[in-house]
């Protein structure tokens, strides 16, 4: 087990290449051309820029969110990061057919499903990561064993939220009012005290009655 501090290192040199490279995929107007409806023919270079400028800024984020809950490393975690930078690495090259091919109106099927393939295997890649650093009882997450770490880990599960299962139970009550708020106020962690209060209620009673016989027998 190792420190994952040169893996972050690593993924933050691929994602500022990445992202940098980009840029290179806009052509500049030729100096004979006039400069405004030069640019605007050019408006699939900037669309397909934006779109995968942002969509490689959120994925560092992400990235970034995930190592503060992976601490550890080995050598198999390494090698899946390489190959999920490495399809972060290929973006710009999908970004630039399909602003070609938007601009030309050839084949922008074949463009577009080139591009959409891409981030599904960057999505895969990045699924792996999460699947593979929380597996075996989350041997490589730092701060799973706090409580703080598990709400934060949600987020990267599959499917609904895993919640505890006298929460859940809590949610299925009758589809009364009051049923509803006892599993609301379940969910926030605030203890029912209406039973409490009930059994408080219930003993004086209990006692009188207890009382009573009691004297009866006597």
């Amino acid at each position: 087990m190792t420190e994952t501090g040169r893996l972050e290192t690593f993924a933050d040199g691929v994602f500022a290449i990445a992202i940098t490279l980009l840029v290179l995929g806009i052509v500049p107007p030729a100096p004979d051309e006039d400069l405004g409806p030069a640019l605007l023919q050019h408006w699939p270079e900037f669309a397909a820029y934006v779109v995968s400028f942002l969509t490689i800024g959120i994925m560092w984020v992400q990235h970034h969110r995930l190592f503060t809950l992976i601490r550890r490393s080995n050598t198999s975690f390494a090698m899946i990061n390489v190959g999920f930078l490495m399809l972060v690495a290929f973006v710009p090259f999908p970004t630039d057919v399909l602003a070609q091919r938007l601009g030309s109106g050839v084949d922008t099927v074949g463009a577009s499903l080139l591009y959409g393939g891409k981030m599904v295997g960057i999505a895969v890649m990045f699924n792996a990561i999460w699947l593979y650093a929380s597996a075996h009882d989350g041997h490589l997450l730092g701060s799973a064993a706090s409580p703080g770490g598990r709400v934060e880990a949600r987020g990267y599960r599959y499917g609904v939220p895993d919640l505890p299962g006298h929460h859940a139970a809590r949610l299925r009550e009758p589809v009364s009012q009051p049923g509803r708020l006892r599993g609301f106020r379940g969910l926030l962690g605030a203890p029912d005290q209406r039973p409490v209060r009930r059994r408080l209620n219930r003993q004086p009673a209990a006692r009188l009655a207890g009382r009573q016989c009691d004297s009866m027998r006597k």
